[in-house]
């Protein structure tokens, strides 16, 4: 009578915890159900020690089979004995439970590339239940290149919603590189919307190079529209120098969903660099960057020193408006500027060690009976007593003359220039010109005229008539609106008529500049 051996049964199996352990006790329950007879054909099953003990015809059978001489060596190669201990080993081996056994065990350390293997039950195992693991190893050793990689994922989903987790790590080496990476993700989705987190590190060297990054970045996506943040480090050095880089960047954007286009976007970004380069010098900046729609707004801090030693800095704020606040007194502003109109508020005193200058200075009340400066670059003043006024460089428009005495022989139909006067003006200017001349007619009457340019371009003329034999005098005045700066005048003297001649005699110009 054959004993049946007590079966495991799939709840105790399920109920452990290590997964190798449960695949070890589901080979050992399949091995129990052929040996019992549960599955497969009679001639599947095999026989148990208390078999033979309990079955005398088995037994009987066994001893019938052993039965023939006894000799010495029985257990050697040749020997009865051993003979059918091979036939025994060789029946069992070929049996289907003894192979059913075996794969069942080999199938427990095998990928889960491998169908059976207890990876791979476990994966369909997983994927049944509405998730998967996965992991995939990749190893390359060979002369020029040595390659470990690792990239393992668990996934999960039921309908439209799902979650995984991935890891990958990777270790790469040549003869004259080396590198590392390893990335951290960590998703979940629906339909509508989806959320990750990744972790990104890198390390890369080489003879020349040693570099290093650390990047970690979230986003967040729920139908069109979508968030980011992001941080980073990365560091770079080589035979000449070294660099360093740290930012943060946040970004947030709102999709029309009719159009498909950015509808609205925000961004800001913070970063600081380092650099120490033996070409270029020593440099660092950090700024702040604030990007609403394509209006950006900022702050950005500079240095910098050359291979020479020249140094320079800068701090530039980009701003409608920059006010300086006092800690503790809400409202209470001592320094501010709005860009928009240029203007400056101080609130409290003033004190500049220097020279002030503007075009326009004014002022409620200046409390001091004196004023003293060693340089007032513009001012208006509405009304002004002054006891001496000095005024030096033609600042306010000082009057220039030009005069000179006799030329004579200019005859009808001729002109001739006489002199020219340079003059700047500091600003916007009305010019008055007083000429004054002499001219004595030869023989016969005629004209006598003066022409004032000013820069090229006439701007006045004057004809007055000769009287035959007599010396007479002239005058004439003009007025002209000139521009800031540097202009030429031009005095001309002709004769307009169409007979006579005329001798030219004493003759001035006196230019009176107006600032408006």
């Amino acid at each position: 009578m054959t004993v049946s051996v007590p079966p495991i049964s799939t709840a105790s199996i399920l109920a452990v915890k290590d997964p190798q352990t449960r695949e070890v006790l589901r080979a050992m329950a399949s091995g129990i159900a052929v040996r019992n007879g549960d599955v497969g054909s009679g001639d599947d099953a095999f026989l148990t020690l208390g078999d033979l003990q309990n079955d005398p015809s088995i037994a009987g059978k066994l001893a019938k089979s052993l039965a023939g001489p006894i000799i010495e060596g029985v257990g050697k190669p040749g020997s009865p004995m051993f003979d059918l201990a091979e036939k025994l080993q060789d029946k069992i081996m070929a049996s289907p439970a003894w192979i059913n056994m075996f794969s069942a065990v080999t199938l427990i350390q095998a990928p889960d590339s491998v169908p059976g293997s207890a990876s791979w039950l476990l994966q369909q195992e997983a994927k049944a239940r509405g998730a998967a693991v996965t992991r995939v190893d990749t190893v390359i050793k060979e002369t020029n290149l040595s390659l470990a990689k690792t990239t393992e994922t668990l996934t999960s989903s039921i309908g439209a919603a799902g979650a995984a987790i991935k890891e990958e790590r990777e270790v790469r080496s040549t003869q004259h590189e080396a590198m590392t990476q390893y990335v951290q993700q960590v998703v979940t989705w629906t339909n509508q919307s989806f959320v990750g987190v990744q972790n990104e590190l890198t390390t890369r060297t080489n003879n020349d190079n040693a570099l290093a990054s650390a990047i970690n970045t979230m986003w967040a996506r729920v139908g069109l529209n979508q968030a980011l943040v992001q941080t980073g480090t990365q560091i770079a050095v080589n035979p000449v120098g070294s660099a360093l880089t740290k930012f943060e960047q946040l970004q947030a954007t709102v999709t029309d969903p009719a159009t498909g286009l950015v509808k609205s976007y925000a961004a800001l970004r913070q970063e600081v660099n380092l650099t120490n380069d033996k070409v270029q010098g020593l440099s660092g900046k950090w700024g702040v960057k604030l990007d609403l729609n394509g209006y950006i707004a900022g702050v950005t801090l500079n240095s910098n020193v050359s291979t020479g030693g020249k140094a320079e800095s800068s701090f530039i704020v980009l701003a409608d408006t920059f006010a300086v606040g006092a800690p503790g007194r809400p409202g209470i502003v001592p320094f501010a500027i709005d860009a928009r109109t240029g203007l400056v508020a101080v609130r409290g005193d003033l004190v500049a060690q220097g020279s002030i200058t503007g075009y326009q200075l004014g002022a409620y009340s200046i409390s001091r009976d004196k004023l003293a400066l060693k340089v007032v670059g513009g001012a208006q003043i509405d009304d002004l007593a002054v006891d001496t006024l000095k005024i030096g460089n033609n600042a306010v428009t000082v009057p220039l003359y030009l005069s000179g005495t006799g030329s004579g022989g200019i005859s009808a139909g001729t002109t001739r220039m006489v002199g020219q006067i340079a003059a700047y003006y500091p600003a916007e200017v009305d010019v008055v010109a007083l000429v004054t001349w002499k001219a004595a007619a030869w023989n016969i009457g005629g004209n006598t005229g003066v022409i004032l340019h000013v820069d090229g371009r006439q701007f006045h003329y004057q004809s007055d008539s000769n009287i035959n034999t007599y010396a007479l005098s002239h005058a004439t005045s003009a007025r002209v609106r000139l521009s800031q700066g540097y202009h030429t005048f031009t005095v001309t003297f002709d004769n307009a008529w169409h007979q006579g001649t005329y001798d030219l005699g004493d003759w001035s110009v006196t230019l009176l500049g107006v600032m408006k």
